[in-house]
């Protein structure tokens, strides 16, 4: 089921290098979004595991979020399935955080036309990952009146009309039509 999406705390520093101790039989202690690219997103951390114990120790602006986003791997900008393997293998690994970039794309009508987007998703995943944005649909005319909010390949929606879910009830409150709030996701880029 969907539920309310929380304000994100205020980011300190939009890049950083996390050192996290993984144990072989204990999990990576957090969910994560699984992208065709190169991207994880941390969709949740749990209480206790490796990132828990990292974020105790470590300063309020280097501790890793909830929506932050993995771009590298003991120094590998690899694969996303790779960096994932690397993680479950256990031992000292060296995780580069970037924090996300979110942005609401506000009055999306769906009764007015089609979205104009290629939407694909992770089963277990809390986001939809935008394969393409054609050049036509609403979201194209979004972006040719409002380039500051440009919507991208790449890009993850994980909230619709400022409800957060499963990726699958993501889609579905896409697919349900009417006016659209969609909130999405990239790695900053600063």
């Amino acid at each position: 089921t969907a539920q309310q999406v929380p304000p994100p705390r205020a980011p300190q520093t939009a890049n950083f290098v996390a050192r996290v101790q993984f144990a072989r039989d204990r999990g990576m202690g957090m969910s994560l979004d699984i992208t065709p690219k190169d991207r994880l997103r941390i969709s949740n951390i749990d209480d206790d595991g490796p990132i828990a114990e990292y974020n105790k120790g470590a300063e309020e602006r280097l501790q890793v979020m909830e929506g932050d986003f993995i771009t590298s791997v003991n120094g590998s900008a690899c694969d996303s399935k790779s960096k994932v393997a690397t993680m479950m293998t256990g031992g000292l690994v060296v995780l580069e955080i970037r924090r996300a970039h979110c942005f609401v794309v506000r009055g999306l009508d769906a009764t007015q036309g089609k979205l104009g987007l290629d939407l694909t998703f992770h089963a277990k995943g809390r986001a939809a990952y935008i394969k393409a944005v054609f050049s036509e649909g609403l979201m194209h005319s979004h972006n040719l009146a409002s380039p500051e909010s440009e919507v991208r390949s790449g890009d993850l929606i994980v909230a619709v009309n400022g409800r957060a879910g499963s990726s699958r009830d993501l889609v579905d409150l896409i697919s349900s039509g009417g006016k659209l709030d969609l909130t999405i996701s990239r790695p900053d880029e600063q």
